[in-house]
């Protein structure tokens, strides 16, 4: 905090407070998009944000090693893992099993993430997990469901269209879950 000059820290004082002492027209500020915020408030919230990842970890530090309370390192967890996930080897069911429900739950408690980083960990997923059985073919056709859900996902925060290639990738997910739904013991299942 001693980084952030001082006739700054008096400006954006808000900042600095619990969002339950904000008054409504500081808290709408959480709402600007980054590139439409004031250069002076992008440092400050630039330090303030290499700051907390420094607290975060001190306190996890000081707790043994283990995070007591789930709700403070959810969002860092996410952070830390966006490097390993890529560097997975996603022939193991188990390892499969795990990362995809993490990054389900991502998805459901509305944490930030990346859909381009989601579609690279699910693509890379779905190209090196070879199924077995029919349990494990039923779990090949969640990630892929999810992966073609998030493709589309992508559209949204992009362009606002699929360029060529993204229609290709998109088209040759679904032939590949068409292909994988015709297998005649997932077909014998449903019966």
């Amino acid at each position: 905090m001693d980084e952030i000059d001082p006739k700054l820290r008096a400006k954006y004082a808000f900042l600095f407070k619990e969002r339950e002492m904000m008054a409504p027209s500081e808290r709408r500020w959480k709402w600007v998009r980054r590139d439409c915020l004031p250069d002076d408030m992008l440092k400050i919230l630039s330090i303030g944000a290499s700051t907390k990842e420094k607290t975060k970890d001190d306190d996890k530090d000081n707790k043994g090693g283990q995070n007591v309370n789930k709700d403070d390192g959810e969002d860092f967890i996410t952070q830390l893992n966006l490097k390993n996930w890529l560097e997975l080897d996603y022939q193991d069911v188990n390892e499969v099993k795990e990362i995809s429900g993490l990054l389900k739950e991502e998805r459901i408690k509305g944490m930030k993430f990346s859909f381009t980083y989601h579609v690279q960990v699910l693509s890379k997923m779905v190209d090196q997990f070879k199924p077995a059985n029919l349990d494990e073919i039923r779990l090949k056709i969640n990630i892929l469901l999810y992966l073609i859900g998030t493709l589309f996902m992508t559209v949204r925060t992009e362009l606002g269209f699929f360029n060529r290639d993204q229609w290709n990738e998109t088209a040759s997910r679904i032939n590949q879950l068409l292909d994988l739904v015709s297998v005649p013991e997932f077909q014998e299942s449903l019966i």
